[in-house]
């Protein structure tokens, strides 16, 4: 990257990507063989589950149900 940083991109089997940026090639390397393995391993939760509370949550799904 022009920053200077390393990028791990990583697929899982939907083919959703998940990126990280670190500082060293190793902490990059080290964070997608992580993931891959967790996602060989069917333990794999979304890396970005959390970053909404519930509450947003139920507020777009309430907004966007059709009844």
């Amino acid at each position: 990257m022009k920053s200077g940083k390393w990028q791990a991109t990583v697929r899982d089997r939907a083919g959703d990507r998940f990126s990280e940026s670190f500082p060293l090639k190793a902490q990059a390397r080290a964070w997608g063989i992580e993931l891959e393995t967790q996602f060989a391993r069917g333990g794999m939760r979304d890396p970005r589950a959390g970053e909404i509370t519930f509450r947003e949550w139920h507020d777009r799904w309430w907004n966007a149900r059709i009844v």
